[in-house]
């Protein structure tokens, strides 16, 4: 039960100071307009996108995912 209640603990701390989902927000905020709305409201689909790509966006830019960075936050609280 010690564990359960560490967890809980853990747990709420990690929601109440809102790091992943400020990590979150910022990582997808690209659907909060344009082709990203767009993708998430189902207005267009694959074969826009394909078009789209092959026409005028070109190949996306890799973005990094920061799994160490996250990885390390959540060591942070587990570690405290």
């Amino acid at each position: 039960m010690d564990a359960y209640a560490a967890a809980f603990k853990i747990a709420r701390q990690i929601l109440a100071d809102g790091h992943f989902d400020r990590f979150v927000a910022d990582r997808y905020s690209s659907f909060d307009t344009g082709y990203g709305k767009d993708i998430e409201s189902r207005k267009i689909g694959f074969k826009e996108l394909e078009k789209l790509v092959l026409t005028k966006l070109g190949e996306p830019t890799p973005r990094s995912g920061r799994q160490e960075y996250l990885e390390n936050l959540l060591n942070r609280y587990l570690h405290r």
